[in-house]
């Protein structure tokens, strides 16, 4: 049975690639089934952002969605469509300076390209998961959702992930997409000089690793498995 944990939802506010001129945000898929996952399990979800307010979608990964739901029913984005609580929760996400470890028993950190620019640097959201690590409570990332572990360090300055068995959004997905010279930094490279120990699977397919209370999916196609492994360990308590 669920346990009623309070669990922050985090994504990007950032809107743009840089000074491409390409539009971004936080990828849905990787926001709304992590999201239905937990609250199917009874878990209080709290949806934040740097900002606050509406964060925004890349307008891709709504397409996408769109795309994928027309050929396969795609049952989370239809009743992302059509679940009033869902969008009124998306539409007024608290600010990630309003954040307490203390009053949360995990976060999850959705992706999407607009994570890279602004949640690495945002030093209320990088303290709020340094102290859920420190204080062994569950933390999940999905894609580039991992890139605010690049802004998470100990009291000396130290990376807080060193050493730490995790994935992300690889740099060979990056290259394939055309966006090695748009993202400030490629995003498994950063996480290996941090001293992370990253695994890397085939590209856009499925993985996961799990390294203790610290969860993490590679790519969107990982967000349903990554989610499934978070909620049971969220449960379980483990």
């Amino acid at each position: 049975m669920a346990t009623n944990n309070s669990v922050a939802l985090i994504v990007t506010s950032n809107d743009r690639m840089g000074d491409s001129g390409k539009e971004t945000g936080y990828w849905l898929e990787e926001l709304a089934v992590p999201y239905f996952a937990l609250v199917d399990d009874g878990q209080r979800v709290v949806i934040a952002s740097p900002l606050g307010g509406t964060p925004p979608v890349d307008p891709r990964s709504v397409e996408r969605a769109r795309q994928a739901a027309d050929t396969d029913g795609g049952s989370w984005f239809r009743r992302w469509e059509s679940d009033e609580e869902a969008r009124k929760a998306i539409a007024s996400s608290v600010a990630t300076a309003d954040l307490q470890a203390g009053q949360f028993d995990a976060a999850f950190v959705a992706g999407g390209h607009g994570a890279m620019w602004d949640l690495p640097h945002d030093h209320a959201l990088t303290s709020f998961i340094n102290d859920l690590i420190n204080g062994n409570k569950l933390v999940g990332t999905v894609c580039h959702g991992a890139a605010v572990l690049c802004g998470v360090v100990d009291g000396a300055g130290a990376p807080t992930i060193r050493n730490r068995k995790i994935t992300c959004y690889s740099d060979e997905e990056e290259r394939g997409l055309g966006l090695e010279g748009v993202v400030p930094f490629m995003l498994e490279s950063r996480l290996r000089e941090m001293g992370a120990d990253v695994a890397i699977g085939p590209p856009r397919a499925s993985f996961t690793m799990e390294d203790g209370r610290l969860i993490t999916g590679q790519n969107p196609a990982s967000s349903g498995p990554t989610a499934t492994l978070f909620v049971t360990a969220l449960r379980d308590g483990h």
